[in-house]
């Protein structure tokens, strides 16, 4: 995701400010599926298990976000609002994802 953030390029200040506007919001987004991901396991268990009960716990949003990432980088060069669209699919998947 981040590779589409960057490769969007800044003209203009507005750009460059969009730019790290969506840097900020995929750092956010990333923390709260992560605090998500480790509060929903036990203590004991690997990375891997944590990881792989946290996608099947989640699996229509984790779906969901997967194809819309194969559908930006088929679509080729992107822009700011395919980028917004993808924020906000994952925000529904960082703000919806199952917790304990």
């Amino acid at each position: 995701m981040i590779a589409l953030i960057l490769s969007g390029g800044a003209y203009t200040q507005w750009q460059a400010l969009a730019r790290e506007a969506y840097r900020d919001q995929l750092e956010s987004h990333l923390g709260a599926m992560t605090t998500a991901l480790l509060q929903s396991g036990q203590a004991d268990m690997s990375a891997a298990q944590l990881v792989s009960n946290w996608r099947q716990q989640n699996q229509p949003l984790v779906e969901r976000w997967e194809a819309l990432l194969c559908e930006l980088r088929s679509a080729g060069a992107s822009d700011y609002p395919m980028i917004a669209v993808a924020m906000r699919e994952l925000a529904d998947l960082s703000g919806n994802a199952s917790q304990p």
